[in-house]
């Protein structure tokens, strides 16, 4: 036998890009680091989708959207629609029963929005 050290260089180290899960009861679960980088914890969020192309939406933060988010126990945001996770799933053809995870894009040039990626979407 032959053993070898494992030096931390030799680790990867994981990156962790702002998500948000969408659970199949319709809770929306930002990661921690969407909450912090985009200092979601007391804010509101608007979710918009492109006419011309339905399965592209899009998250603008603002102080007086529709959807209020509050921190959770672990300190991440969360807001509730069950109405907007089923929208958002049937347009990327997702199934509305089972969760959904989004990747948070780079901001736009309007004020403080953001592309929603579906991961099994190619972007």
């Amino acid at each position: 036998m032959e053993l070898e050290l494992v030096k931390a260089e030799n680790i990867s180290q994981r990156n962790y890009e702002p998500c948000v899960n969408i659970s199949k009861t319709g809770v929306f679960n930002f990661n921690k680091p969407a909450t912090e980088d985009l200092k979601l914890n007391g804010k509101k969020i608007d979710l918009f989708y492109d006419k011309k192309n339905p399965t592209d939406w899009y998250m603008q933060i603002t102080d007086d959207g529709a959807l209020s988010l509050r921190e959770h126990g672990d300190k991440n945001a969360k807001c509730n629609s069950s109405s907007i996770a089923a929208q958002i799933k049937q347009s990327t053809q997702n199934a509305i029963d089972k969760p959904l995870k989004v990747k948070i894009g780079k901001p736009f040039d309007w004020g403080g929005g953001y592309y929603l990626s579906t991961l099994n979407q190619k972007r």
